[in-house]
């Protein structure tokens, strides 16, 4: 597993402006959850739900994922809600001048196609690939905190371990969406699966 040390953002940023862009990222995203945590400090979903709403400042969709909505932005769950009331905090905030919409959905089939990133709740345990297979080539972030979930054709996974958090990216299937990780974040992931 991959995560991030100040000795690796040095190594992969080569020079001063890299290394502060890098690590500003690694700031939002890792250190950064002030906005989002009004209960214990402890909550791991209240810091996911932080760590979504940063992912997608980091994630470029195409043009056409807005159609018919280029003023909204879709953040969707599917199976039990695990954050509670976290995902109310991240609704009062944009995506790219869109609103953030939250949207739960039992089941794949019923995804609409505003959802831009959905998260698949450790409920989906049994049955994450054939929600993914659903899911496959629509321009919609998957993500989640299943085990394996990048290996299983998850686009991002969210991994903890001895209390540190770091992603796993799936940047094949991310790019058969027609969805671009940024740079910066793909430095600071895992990549499984296609390593171009």
């Amino acid at each position: 597993m991959f995560f991030l040390t100040t000795h690796r953002i040095r190594k992969t940023c080569g020079s001063h402006l890299a290394a502060c862009c890098t690590g500003a990222l690694f700031f939002f995203l890792f250190l950064c959850k002030p906005v989002f945590a009004d209960q214990a400090e402890n909550d791991s979903y209240e810091l996911k739900a932080a760590l979504l709403y940063k992912l997608a400042l980091f994630i470029e969709w195409p043009k056409t994922a807005f159609q018919g909505n280029e003023h909204s932005f879709g953040l969707c769950v599917l199976g039990e809600n695990p954050f509670g009331t976290s995902l109310d905090i991240v609704k009062k905030r944009s995506i790219n001048s869109r609103k953030i919409n939250v949207r739960i959905f039992s089941k794949a089939d019923e995804v609409k196609k505003d959802c831009h990133l959905i998260f698949l709740s450790q409920s989906n345990q049994q049955s994450v690939k054939q929600a993914l297979l659903v899911l496959s080539l629509q321009p919609i972030l998957t993500v989640s905190d299943i085990s394996g979930f990048a290996e299983k054709n998850g686009m991002i996974e969210m991994i903890t371990i001895d209390d540190r958090n770091g992603f796993r990216i799936n940047r094949q299937v991310l790019q058969q969406a027609g969805l671009k990780a940024a740079a910066s974040l793909l430095q600071l992931s895992d990549i499984v699966g296609d390593k171009q």
